[in-house]
């Protein structure tokens, strides 16, 4: 593994020596624990900060906004797209045929936010489940809900919050319906029960 440098100057900041080069897995873990020494080490009320700050460092590595980006456009039929005419910097990830977004990214206060779309029946249990979820800001709060990406996210959660935020906006139940309906061999003839049960 080698660290990028934003990494590297973590690292120098907590007086650990690592330089531009591949690590083996030994090497990296044996850096983690050197880094939690250190956090271990700072006053009490100072240890919350650096855990957030070396987070990154110890459990993976940040989902950045071009990683984001990167993986929502790996979905099938999206575009990234700049909707405010007044601010380059949020971007909204959509769907190609219905246009309806599924990802919003933007920044503030020093932070990288993504708002995603959520199933209504889980939205409040997520919020009160994690931290870095909080209600949608400027978006219906019953639908959506802003990751804060602070580094205590893995990259693996996110991507699965945006995949079921895409799955969300391109269910289509008329479609489903449709596909089962074209299942039905010719001639045959299918209830609306049987339909439902192949959608």
């Amino acid at each position: 593994m080698q660290f990028s440098n934003k990494d590297i100057q973590l690292f120098n900041e907590a007086g650990i020596n690592v330089e531009n080069k591949n690590y083996t897995n030994d090497e990296v873990e044996r850096l983690k624990i050197k880094i939690t020494d250190y956090i271990v080490s700072q006053s009490t009320k100072d240890i919350d900060k650096y855990s957030k700050k070396f987070s990154s460092l110890l459990w993976g590595q940040d989902m950045d906004k071009e990683k984001i980006i990167k993986y929502c456009l790996t979905l099938e039929n999206t575009y990234k797209d700049c909707p405010f005419s007044d601010d380059f910097e949020s971007v909204t990830m959509k769907h190609c045929e219905n246009k309806k977004w599924f990802a919003l990214l933007m920044n503030g206060n020093e932070r990288l936010y993504l708002n995603i779309k959520t199933d209504p029946n889980y939205s409040d249990i997520l919020r009160n489940t994690y931290d870095y979820i909080i209600p949608a800001y400027h978006m219906n709060k019953e639908h959506w809900n802003t990751i804060i990406l602070d580094g205590t996210i893995s990259d693996k959660e996110i991507k699965r919050m945006i995949a079921e935020s895409y799955d969300i906006i391109t269910d289509s139940p008329t479609k489903r319906i449709y596909e089962a309906v074209k299942k039905i061999p010719k001639g045959h003839v299918a209830t609306y029960g049987r339909i439902a049960e192949m959608a």
